[in-house]
């Protein structure tokens, strides 16, 4: 359970569900440093400052002019009213927690531009199906990337944003899992060397799965900087 601030304490945004977007009003801590576009935050990233109660989010009465709060199961609604399952929430808030830096996938190629940002696809889940290649109209089963990962350091901008750490694809604990060959073709795949992970969803855990081609010839002691954030 997070612990209660006073109204003063914490940031205020506006839930705009013909935007799909919560506008900020208030601004309480460092949150829209490494967080959301211009004034604007993902729903994800309101749900999950909401549910900590480091924000007030608010939204429109009926009339139109008066604000109404948005509390209890009614914040996790808008993460359905924009099509984003509570596999790729789940995920997000588990890196969250641990002070990771986490985007929709390819924010960072959208330099901060809020149009660009703005156009970016609510987190997708599962696996989707592509052709194997251009010239090749086999469809072939693969990781759909979820989200962006830096890892936790002070001082991010998003103006001049990096490429990140590592790319996530949020899988169910009940989605069968691409062939290898698709698989090893992820890893291949990685845009400008942007390592690929999954993350498995189960009911009550969430277990990061690292995904990589290594050469037996290397050194077997170099120690990789990914962290189990959580498993269970």
């Amino acid at each position: 359970m997070h612990r209660s601030r006073a109204a003063e304490q914490k940031g205020k945004a506006r839930w705009d569900p013909s935007s799909g977007v919560a506008i900020v009003h208030r601004v309480k801590g460092k949150f829209m440093s490494s967080m959301g576009f211009g004034q604007m935050l993902f729903p994800e990233e309101a749900v999950f400052l909401a549910d900590r109660d480091e924000i007030d989010l608010v939204k429109f009465a009926e009339d139109g002019v008066s604000e109404v709060p948005v509390t209890g199961d009614e914040v996790f609604s808008v993460l359905a009213e924009c099509g984003i399952d509570m596999r790729a929430y789940t995920a997000y808030a588990a890196l969250r927690e641990q002070r990771f830096i986490v985007f929709r996938a390819g924010a960072w190629k959208c330099r901060s531009s809020k149009d660009d940002m703005a156009r970016l696809l609510p987190p997708k889940t599962g696996v989707a199906q592509r052709n194997t290649s251009a010239n090749n109209n086999t469809l072939l089963p693969t990781l759909t990337l979820t989200f962006d990962v830096y890892q936790p350091q002070s001082g991010f901008s998003k103006a001049n944003m990096p490429r990140p750490d590592f790319s996530i694809a949020v899988l169910s604990a009940d989605d069968v899992l691409p062939p290898i060959a698709s698989l090893r073709q992820t890893v291949l795949d990685s845009e400008a060397g942007v390592p690929s992970r999954m993350c498995i969803v189960g009911d009550s855990s969430v277990t990061f799965v690292e995904l990589s081609i290594f050469d037996p010839t290397s050194d077997p002691k170099k120690e990789t900087d990914f962290k189990r954030v959580k498993t269970g």
